[in-house]
């Protein structure tokens, strides 16, 4: 699903797909924002969505928070440490 570090909406978060994104706040939690016209995007999205999870869930214990304001560094840093777990759990899954 090539999941990535992006800025939308003025913060930093993890996008996949063909234009699906969720957005991580200061505390580290997501906030999931779909695209609906993109078929494959709509057939994986759970999927994404609970890796995504796991993955947050993986780094917060490795990286405590506050992650810093919206175009901050340490977000940043964060979101890919995010995004490069969940593409280690989606490997691992195939």
């Amino acid at each position: 699903m090539n999941f990535r570090t992006e800025i939308r909406l003025g913060r930093y978060g993890v996008a996949f797909g063909h234009g699906s994104w969720a957005g991580i706040d200061h505390l580290g939690l997501l906030h999931p924002h779909f695209k609906e016209k993109d078929v494959l995007d709509r057939q994986f999205y759970a999927t994404a969505l609970s890796l995504l999870d796991k993955a947050l869930q993986a780094s917060r214990t490795l990286a405590p928070g506050p992650y810093g304001e919206k175009k901050s560094a340490r977000r940043r840093k964060f979101c890919d440490r995010v995004a490069s777990v969940a593409n280690e759990l989606e490997a691992q899954q195939t």
